[in-house]
């Protein structure tokens, strides 16, 4: 099986060649996936199942474009994985521009992501959103 640093590597390969599949395929079919946003930001909330993270992706790309994606540092064990990065935007509906740093947590069992804790700068995503 798999390390879990792996399994996570692979999923960001796979969200940055917009392999969706791929993606998907690294997640258990109950995957709980939370974005640590603002109310106002449609990538808020909590999204479960592989049908919950379709919702969330298809709320990233109507709302955001993503001009920069960099997973920076991966650090782990067995079955927790953190990723700290950096990423540049443009609101769609106010083509606002903005940068982030953020940090995303996952836990992996038996091969799979079962969850997903997203953490972002959401003060420049506030102003951005114009919220």
């Amino acid at each position: 099986m798999a390390a879990a640093i792996d399994i996570v590597k692979e999923a960001y390969q796979a969200f940055m060649r917009n392999d969706m599949e791929g993606l998907l395929g690294q997640m258990s079919g109950d995957i709980v996936w939370h974005g640590h946003f603002l109310g106002g930001i449609p990538m808020n909330g909590t999204y479960r199942g592989k049908d919950g993270v379709k919702l969330w992706l298809g709320n990233l790309r109507e709302s955001i474009e993503m001009l920069e994606f960099t997973p920076d540092t991966y650090l782990g064990d067995e079955e927790t994985v953190a990723v700290t990065g950096s990423g540049r935007a443009r609101v769609r509906q106010t083509a606002a521009e903005y940068e982030n740093a953020w940090v995303h947590v996952y836990k992996v069992k038996d091969g799979k992501i079962v969850s997903g804790e997203l953490f972002n700068d959401v003060q420049s995503m506030k102003t951005a959103f114009k919220l």
